[in-house]
């Protein structure tokens, strides 16, 4: 039997620097070789968390800094499926709202998010500013991301399980691309200044 020499070595390489412990790594165990998977526990995690969203952030996510208001806040926008904040300047409301959307990226594989609002740069400011520029320090939130765009005309946050975070205006960008019927859930920035009707158009 053949032995491939540089993978043993490799591997071992892997042990000495805890590469075996880097998910992104290829030497590092894959745990549906390695043990079973129990599928009803993971339900029950999930189903938790889902419903727990600010728990989610600080339990998992590591986000132990939030004031109690802002779990307040986190917990009804994981409850309710529409909710509207009026609140004045300086008390997070873009930064809530990013760890929101962010948490449901993680939580539900696959989906589409959209930030809409009636300027394209400030839906644009809640992931350049919110997501590039501070929550992408946290490390478990960076682990979960595959790439980030912040363009004018094409602003999104890409995550490993294939959801994905949009910022785009209501009605055509620059390039006359519509945003008609492209998302899920969309946080609404600044609603006021969306004209009526067109947001029912758009949706």
């Amino acid at each position: 039997m053949a032995v491939n020499v540089k993978k043993v070595r490799k591997g071992v390489e892997a042990q000495k620097t805890w590469g075996y412990d880097n998910t992104d790594s290829p030497l590092s165990y894959d745990p549906i070789n390695t043990e079973k998977i129990d599928y009803e526990e993971w339900t029950k995690f999930l189903s938790y968390y889902r419903y727990y969203v600010d728990e989610f952030a600080v339990d998992i996510l590591g986000m132990t800094n939030l004031f109690p208001f802002q779990r307040l806040l986190l917990r009804a926008m994981g409850r309710f499926p529409n909710i509207m904040f009026i609140m004045c300047r300086g008390l997070t409301k873009s930064y809530i709202a990013a760890i929101f959307i962010t948490c449901m990226a993680i939580l539900y594989p696959g989906i589409k998010i959209g930030i809409v609002s009636g300027n394209g740069n400030q839906a644009r400011m809640v992931i350049k500013q919110k997501i590039e520029g501070e929550l992408i320090k946290n490390e478990n939130i960076k682990r979960e991301i595959s790439n980030i765009n912040t363009g004018q005309d094409n602003c999104i946050v890409e995550f490993k399980n294939g959801s994905s975070i949009r910022a785009f205006t209501l009605g055509n960008n620059q390039k006359g691309d519509s945003s008609r019927g492209k998302f899920i859930a969309s946080p609404y920035r600044n609603i006021r200044k969306i004209k009526e009707g067109e947001l029912l158009e758009t949706l």
